[in-house]
């Protein structure tokens, strides 16, 4: 599991983690700001669920970074969700606890 925590010039903090289960890949980002969300990708074998987990690591780890401003945090994360994640099972953080 690797966790990313952004922090922004307002001081709200971001949370994202990857985490890969077997052969499912599991994005969620919290926020001390707004609602959190479960991205989850379930694959056929832990073989490409690993090449996934270490996929979305490396494009994370180009477009985040510990500070930055709220827009671009937002723009980047709405731009991964409607590529990278659009076709992940999404759940709310508020279904998870349910």
């Amino acid at each position: 599991m690797v966790t990313l925590k952004i922090e922004t010039p307002n001081h709200n903090a971001y949370h994202l983690t990857v985490e890969l289960n077997a052969t499912q890949v599991v994005f969620s980002v919290t926020s001390s700001k707004y609602l959190g969300a479960e991205f989850v990708l379930k694959t056929l074998d832990a073989a490409t669920a690993e090449e996934q987990y270490y996929y979305l690591l490396r494009i994370i780890g180009s477009q985040f970074f510990s500070r930055m401003s709220e827009v671009d945090t937002l723009t980047n994360l709405s731009n991964l969700i409607h590529t990278i994640l659009k076709n992940w099972e999404l759940f709310s953080k508020e279904e998870n606890h349910d």
